[in-house]
């Protein structure tokens, strides 16, 4: 009874937000945003983590404990951010290359080229705009 109960508490939020998502790329684009926001907080989480431990170290006033305890607390925020930073690198990897999520393909509208409509290494006129 009890892992039945414990089933349906679990998978009903899934199979009732089923019905949100017409197909598997709304999924999945859904589920990389959430990915990121909660990425982002303990990226955030991580950083606080390393300078509370930076401060701890510098400001123990030789104290050999609290000198100790603040490069534990660095390095547990180091890693974090690696394994933190790591982890976000692989799913913007896998959602640039499935087309699905927040990927860096948004901003290449914004980045200079040297296509047909580009204006890198054009000298312009400021007032009437004509090429020199």
């Amino acid at each position: 009874m009890k892992k039945t109960l414990l089933f349906t508490l679990i998978f009903t939020p899934f199979i009732a937000s089923a019905f949100a998502f017409p197909d598997l790329k709304a999924f999945s684009v859904e589920l990389v945003e959430v990915l990121d926001i909660i990425l982002n907080i303990t990226i955030t989480i991580a950083f606080i983590t390393f300078f509370w431990g930076l401060a701890k170290f510098i400001l123990a006033a030789g104290s050999e404990k609290t000198i100790s305890e603040g490069k534990e607390f660095m390095m547990y925020g180091i890693f974090a951010l690696f394994v933190l930073w790591t982890f976000k690198a692989i799913i913007l990897f896998f959602s640039g290359q499935f087309e699905f999520g927040n990927t860096l393909q948004d901003t290449q509208n914004f980045l200079p080229t040297n296509g047909t409509n580009s204006t890198v290494g054009e000298y312009r006129d400021p007032v009437t705009g004509n090429p020199f």
